[in-house]
C-alpha cells in the first residue's frame, strides 16, 4: 500500500475559485497544486505523479472533453472529477455517462461535501494502487465514483506489513451479511476442497487466506458499483 502524501491537481480558469479552493484545503494533509489552464496542467503532469484531478469542464486553451480524454488516455490511474457551474448541461452529462469523469460537483459547492468526495476518491485511488494499470483504467472509467464499502477499508486496516489481526477481520466482515455469505460460499466450494463444513467467518479466512479474502471483498465492491 502506498502511504505517500496524496497529490491533487486543481484546474480552474477563475482565480477566485482557485483561491477559495486553496483556502479550503490549507489544513488538509494533501499536496495540492493549482493551475488555470490545460497547458499548465499537462506540463505539470509530465513531471509529477497525481492521484486526483479536480477540473472545471471549461478549461483555457482546450475543449474540456478533449482535455479530460487526454488525461484518461495518458494517465489512467488518476481519478477525475468535474467541479462546474454546468452540472446539467449536455457536455457535462456526456462526460459522466462516458466514464470521462467519475463525479460531477456543482458550483457553488458545499465545503464539507467537497472534502468528503475528495477523501472518498483518494481512498479509492490508494486502494487500487497495488493493482494493474488495466484494472485502474477500468475502475476510473466507471461513471459516478463508486465508494467502496467501509468493510473493505476496515479490512485493509487489519493487514499491515508486520501482522494480521484475524479477530478484527472477523468482526468487520461479520457486520456485512452479503460479504459474509459470499466468503462462506467460497470457503465451502470445491476450489478449496474442505472435508468439513466451514461455518464461521474465522474458519473461512484461515481456509482461503487473507489475500483471497481481501480480493473477494474488492471484487464484490466493484460488482455492486456497476450492477
Amino acid at each position: 500500500m502506498n502511504h505517500t502524501t496524496p497529490k491533487i491537481l486543481f484546474i480552474d480558469e477563475e482565480q477566485h475559485t482557485l483561491t477559495s479552493l486553496q483556502r479550503l484545503m490549507q489544513n488538509e494533509k494533501w499536496h495540492c497544486h493549482y493551475v488555470s489552464s490545460a497547458k499548465e496542467a499537462l506540463t505539470y503532469l509530465q513531471n509529477q505523479a497525481v492521484d486526483l484531478l479536480v477540473s472545471d469542464i471549461n478549461v483555457v486553451d482546450m475543449d474540456g472533453i478533449k482535455f479530460i480524454t487526454d488525461i484518461r488516455t495518458n494517465y489512467p490511474s488518476i481519478v477525475r472529477i468535474f467541479l462546474t457551474n454546468y452540472a446539467k448541461e449536455e457536455m457535462t452529462l456526456k462526460a459522466l455517462a462516458g466514464g470521462y469523469v467519475q463525479q460531477i460537483i456543482p458550483k457553488p459547492w458545499d465545503d464539507q461535501e467537497l472534502k468528503e468526495i475528495i477523501r472518498s476518491a483518494l481512498r479509492q485511488r490508494q486502494q487500487q494502487a497495488n493493482y494493474s494499470v488495466e484494472f485502474q483504467k477500468r475502475m476510473n472509467s466507471i461513471p459516478l465514483l463508486p465508494m467502496l464499502p467501509k468493510s473493505y477499508s476496515d479490512i485493509r486496516s487489519c493487514i499491515t506489513d508486520d501482522e494480521i489481526d484475524i479477530n478484527k477481520m472477523v468482526s468487520v466482515i461479520s457486520q456485512d451479511a452479503a460479504i459474509s455469505t459470499i466468503l462462506l460460499h467460497w470457503a465451502n466450494s470445491a476450489l478449496f476442497g474442505q472435508r468439513f463444513h466451514v461455518d464461521t467467518i474465522k474458519k473461512a479466512i484461515i481456509v482461503m487466506g487473507t489475500d483471497i479474502v481481501e480480493n473477494l471483498i474488492l471484487s464484490e465492491s466493484i460488482n455492486r458499483s456497476i450492477a
